[in-house]
C-alpha cells in the first residue's frame, strides 16, 4: 500500500465484507483460510498491521477477481491498495492439502478461516525472518511452549525435510526468544471476523506431506 503504514483490523473487516458484498451480487460462495500477517491480526494481535493477505482459496479465479474488484472501490484507490491485496503465494509452503470448496447452498456467500496456530509456527519457523520474531514469540506463548525443542518438534512435524541450514536458522531464533522476556499477552481467539463471517480454525491434518 502506498498511502498506509499497512492493513489494520479494521482494514481486514472491511475488505472481507465488501468482499463477501461483490461475492453475493455475482451469487459465488467462496472460502478463504488465512495465513501470515493477517491470521495474527485477526486471531491473537489486533494492533498489528499487514501489507497484504496471504491466504488459500477457493473457487481461485473468482476470488482474486472478485478481490481485485473490491480494490478498486475510490476509498482503496486512496488508500493505494493493490489489486494483489489477496494473494496465494504462501500455497507453495503449505505441507498439507487444502481441499477444494465443497459446493453449500446453506452457507454464507463468503466463509473465512484461520490456520492451526502449530501450522502458523512452523510456516514462521520455516521463514525465520527478523520480522517475524513477535509473531514467533506470540505463537509460542499461546501454545504454551516452553522450550527451544517444543518449537522444533512443530517445525520438524509440518517440515520434516527441511533443510539443515533452514533448521539451524530457525533455531538460532527460537533460542534468541527464550533468552529474552516473552510478551505478556496474546490476545484469544476471536469468535469472527470480518464483520459477521464466521471464523473458525483449520482442522488438524491427519497426515503431512512430507517435502516443502
Amino acid at each position: 500500500m502506498e498511502d498506509s503504514a499497512g492493513l489494520s483490523r479494521d482494514d481486514l473487516d472491511r475488505l472481507f465484507t465488501e468482499l463477501e458484498a461483490v461475492l453475493a451480487q455475482r451469487n459465488i460462495r467462496a472460502q478463504i483460510q488465512l495465513f501470515g500477517g493477517a491470521a495474527i491480526i485477526l486471531a491473537y494481535h489486533a494492533d498489528r498491521l499487514t501489507d497484504d493477505v496471504a491466504a488459500v482459496f477457493a473457487p481461485r479465479d473468482a476470488v482474486l477477481d472478485a478481490a481485485s474488484t473490491v480494490a478498486q472501490a475510490s476509498y482503496w484507490q486512496s488508500r493505494g491498495l493493490s489489486d494483489g491485496w489477496l494473494n496465494d503465494d504462501v500455497s507453495r509452503y503449505l505441507p498439507f492439502t487444502w481441499l477444494e470448496l465443497a459446493p453449500d447452498t446453506n452457507a454464507r456467500f463468503l466463509e473465512v478461516s484461520i490456520a492451526e496456530p502449530e501450522q502458523l509456527l512452523a510456516m514462521k519457523l520455516l521463514a525465520s525472518r527478523s520480522s517475524d520474531k513477535d509473531d514467533i514469540a506470540l505463537l509460542v506463548q499461546h501454545l504454551g511452549l516452553t522450550s527451544t525443542d517444543d518449537c522444533m518438534a512443530i517445525m520438524d512435524r509440518y517440515y520434516p525435510k527441511a533443510l539443515l541450514m533452514v533448521r539451524q536458522r530457525a533455531r538460532l531464533l527460537v533460542d534468541s526468544l527464550f533468552r529474552a522476556p516473552m510478551r505478556e499477552n496474546s490476545s484469544p481467539r476471536p469468535d469472527s471476523c470480518a464483520g459477521e463471517n464466521a471464523v473458525k480454525t483449520a482442522p488438524r491434518p491427519e497426515t503431512v506431506a512430507g517435502g516443502t
